[in-house]
Parts: structure tokens; C-alpha cells; sequence
């Protein structure tokens, strides 16, 4: 049951000769390994009968075609009848563009998620194990780690530049008026870097 969730199938050979469509695909998912070949489509299938007219008063399992989009998309519902009017549903599939998969159980959704949500818990667990610290009072204390240093600005003096090759070998010449730019920016720069500095000790 579960494992057919792991694969799907297809035939191109039937495809290349047939449409697939609301009155073939049931034909096609009958060539699959999803296809249980007890159900009460193959006897219909073997005594040549109408479906439409006998499975509704046949017990045990069918399939029937919930959804069609041709050629692109089909849905099958695996059910298991018990009355003309009451049956169960026991698995779904879905056909898309020739390929037959078997729709994942809602347990296994929920199973799936939960067990993404509980490794992401234990991933952030660890992540703040590593930043708490014990005092020797028994006390938690929290110890983030120190904010990177920001990456230091690469500026040089604009007139301590090689200038630009031209394309014909030519120095390439500055616009002066992004070299002035250029020149005040380095100015903030060093004032900047200046202020930073702790003063030297009086000798």
C-alpha cells in the first residue's frame, strides 16, 4: 500500500495508440501494478458489461473516475462498496500527463510534516543550548554571540588611482566632478576612521 507511494508508471507504447481520455483511462491505470486485479472492474472488464449499469450493485472494490482534465489530468478513486449507495474510500491516484502516482494517505501528510516540524525543534534546541551558559548559582544566563565586525570599506585616495586604459590605449580621463565626489567621500572616510581610534597615551 504504502510503498506505491514511492513510484509511478507509464506506458508510452499504449499511449502512442490510443487517447487518453475519460473513457480510456481506466483502461490504462489497468495496465499498472496499482491496479488491483480482483476488484469488480475486472469482472465487469472480463464479461464484457456495462460498468455504469452493474458495479453500483456489485460488493467489494472499484475504481471510478472522480476527476478528468484530458489528456493532462485524471483522478481514480480506489472504493470499496458495500451497498448501491454506500461506499468507502480506500485509496486515490492520479494521472498526469501518462504518468500514474498514488496519492500519499493523510496520515502520512500529517506523519511527514511532524517529523519535519520535530527536527526543526531540535535544530533550534541545539542552536540555543550553544548560547546559554550556567552560573555557578544555577542560573541560565543567555550569551549571544558577538555581531560579526562590519567588512571595512576598500576606498583609496582618488588621486593615488592608475587611471583607466581607453580602448585605442589612451589614458582614460575623470569627469571632475566625480573625482570631487570621490575626494569628499575619502575625506568622511578618514574622519570617520580618526574619530574611531582610541587617543595615544601621553608619553
Amino acid at each position: 500500500g504504502d510503498a506505491l507511494t514511492s513510484i509511478t508508471w507509464n506506458d508510452k507504447q499504449w499511449l502512442g495508440y490510443f487517447p487518453l481520455n475519460a473513457a480510456t483511462v481506466l483502461d490504462y491505470f489497468a495496465l499498472s501494478p496499482f491496479y488491483d486485479r480482483g476488484c469488480n472492474n475486472e469482472q465487469v472488464r472480463a464479461q464484457h458489461l456495462d460498468p455504469a449499469a452493474v458495479l453500483p450493485t456489485m460488493v467489494g472494490v472499484e475504481y471510478t473516475v472522480t476527476l478528468a482534465h484530458p489528456p493532462a489530468l485524471f483522478v481514480i478513486a480506489k472504493l470499496f462498496r458495500s451497498t448501491p449507495t454506500t461506499t468507502r474510500p480506500l485509496a486515490a491516484y492520479y494521472v498526469a500527463d501518462g504518468y500514474v502516482y498514488q496519492c500519499p494517505t493523510l496520515h502520512a501528510v500529517l506523519a511527514s510534516r511532524a517529523l519535519h516540524a520535530v527536527h526543526h525543534l531540535r535544530e533550534a534546541f541545539e542552536e540555543v543550548q550553544r548560547h546559554v551558559d550556567f552560573t555557578p548559582a544555577g542560573q541560565h544566563v543567555w550569551a549571544p554571540p558577538p555581531p560579526a565586525p562590519p567588512a571595512e570599506l576598500a576606498f583609496t585616495h582618488p588621486d593615488a588611482r592608475r587611471p583607466a586604459e581607453a580602448p585605442d590605449g589612451a589614458a582614460a580621463t575623470v569627469p571632475a566632478e566625480k573625482r570631487a565626489v570621490e575626494k569628499l567621500l575619502y575625506g568622511i572616510l578618514q574622519t570617520n576612521r580618526a574619530l574611531a581610534q582610541p587617543p595615544a597615551d601621553a608619553g
